[in-house]
């Protein structure tokens, strides 16, 4: 989840080999309802890869540029988020938590969810969503030459990103709305809207062009979002529960799934919006830090040719997850970011050292953080390695003096070595629990409302420190927080 997170997965830190387990059959009944088969769907999203690759990504790089990290960016965010790695297929009525069909209303209702604000998935009904944005509507601006006549929407300047945009169907004397989208804002001097679309790779594309059947059956705009959705410093107001993960997809995922904290999802670490459990990998806090600057950018990488994700105020405390030279790499709201060290105060790195062991079998360990670089030796399953930082999907480790790298998925989560510790009452027995998900995460109290401070995986043993309700309060190395009774076995 990551401002640039959030907004992202639209950089692919990290490549697995997505496994195909997400598929599985559907229902005759499904079957029946979906105009294609699931090779069309395949095949669909191969040849309009061309037509998205030139019209909407040039489109999502510009908005990154204006990000700023609000709530009304994180939807937008978020629908880029679903374009790009939901792997959607229209159907009508949808379905997409179950098997990865959607409508347009079922794809609005979807994204708005996830922020925790419902509405109707019945397009006809969303007159009813929000309050009408008023001074928007259709205008005819010519005829073309052709003798066509062109359309155009007036009163853009009334519209804020968030807002839905409606347009009708039926006879003029009886229009109803028919379709719903997004709008992302006016991105490149053109207004924008998020939409289920026809030849695009996952049934989603972007609109920019009003003259046709977008502007004359332009309808109205509705508000769902609250007064300071648009207000950057409010946005940690709002909880975020991540994006749906269906139980099964029609079209098979074409590419690792990158989860908007750059996570990347493979068949062992498939997450369900519906599972209750929370399996999403999250790196070790090895400090904090304080804003000292008034507004300082938060970077997509370390050094200032990278592009701002977001912007952090005077006083602003942040955790630190690793460091690249004069730059510190520090969670944000959604996900995390590169701040210039010289630009905050009361830097707590940690002296200790974090250790790590090795899940994998046998592991190559190279030379640099990339698969195309030599491979300097093989650590195994067990071996404990000691952990300098950590990269975008990578490790770098102490070997023999030197730095050297292993893939992080290859990496139990590292942890602060705690050194000979303090002899043990011999009257109190130390009761410990088995982690039983795949990725677990540590959060600061008893529930998935709460932080997250750390994560433990299947297998790792934790301290059982005390239990509240469906929660148990645990300690894995240095780190004391919470973790679901239904994750553990005792």
């Amino acid at each position: 989840m990551n401002k640039k997170q959030k907004l992202t997965a639209l950089v692919m830190s990290t490549c697995l080999v997505f496994a195909s387990i997400f598929v599985s059959p559907i229902s005759t009944k499904e079957a029946e309802a979906v105009s294609i088969t699931r090779q069309q769907a395949v095949e669909k999203y191969h040849n309009n890869l061309a037509t998205y690759n030139n019209h909407e990504v040039p489109i999502i790089r510009a908005f990154e540029q204006q990000y700023d990290g609000s709530l009304a960016h994180q939807v937008v965010a978020r629908a880029i988020w679903y374009m790009e790695h939901g792997y959607m297929v229209y159907n009508f009525a949808g379905g997409y938590p179950t098997n990865g069909l959607i409508d347009c209303s079922n794809f609005t209702q979807l994204v708005y969810r996830d922020f925790g604000i419902n509405m109707t998935s019945r397009s006809r009904d969303y007159d009813k969503v929000g309050t009408r944005v008023p001074g928007v509507s259709s205008v005819r601006v010519g005829t073309s030459i052709s003798g066509q006549a062109l359309y155009g929407i007036q009163g853009i300047e009334n519209l804020r990103p968030g807002d839905i945009m409606t347009y009708w169907g039926g006879p003029e004397n009886n229009k109803h709305i028919s379709s719903v989208g997004i709008y992302m804002g006016v991105i490149d001097g053109k207004p924008a809207v998020l939409k289920t679309m026809q030849n695009r790779p996952t049934a989603l594309g972007i609109v920019t062009n009003f003259s046709y059947w977008y502007g004359s059956n332009f309808f109205e705009a509705r508000r769902v979002l609250p007064n300071d959705a648009w207000n950057p410093a409010a946005a940690h107001r709002y909880t975020d529960t991540g994006p749906v993960i269906p139980t099964n997809y029609y079209l098979p995922p074409q590419m690792p799934i990158v989860m908007p904290n750059n996570q990347v999802l493979n068949g062992n670490q498939q997450e369900s919006s519906n599972s209750g459990n929370d399996n999403e990998s999250s790196p070790s806090i090895i400090g904090q830090v304080s804003v000292t600057g008034n507004s300082v950018n938060v970077r997509s990488g370390p050094g200032t040719n990278h592009s701002v994700i977001s912007v952090v105020r005077n006083g602003d405390v942040l955790d630190v997850i690793g460091q690249s030279g004069s730059w510190l790499n520090v969670r944000i709201a959604n996900g995390n970011g590169f701040i210039a060290d010289w630009l905050v105060s009361s830097v707590s790195v940690t002296s200790e050292t974090l250790k790590s062991r090795v899940t994998g079998n046998i592991v190559n360990v190279r030379a640099a953080a990339s698969t195309n670089s030599s491979i300097l030796g093989v650590v195994r399953n067990g071996d404990e390695v000691v952990v300098k930082r950590q990269l975008s999907g990578w490790y770098e480790i102490d070997w023999n003096g030197q730095s050297a790298y292993v893939a992080d998925f290859l990496l139990s989560t590292p942890v602060a070595s705690t050194g000979n510790s303090a002899p043990s009452d011999p009257g109190t027995a130390v009761q410990t629990a088995t982690v039983t998900g795949g990725v677990v995460n540590i959060r600061s109290g008893p529930s998935t409302n709460h932080s997250i401070v750390g994560v433990a995986r299947s297998g790792n043993t934790v301290e059982v420190l005390d239990t509240d309700n469906d929660w148990v309060q645990v300690k894995s190395g240095a780190t004391t927080g919470y973790i679901a009774s239904w994750l553990l076995s005792q």
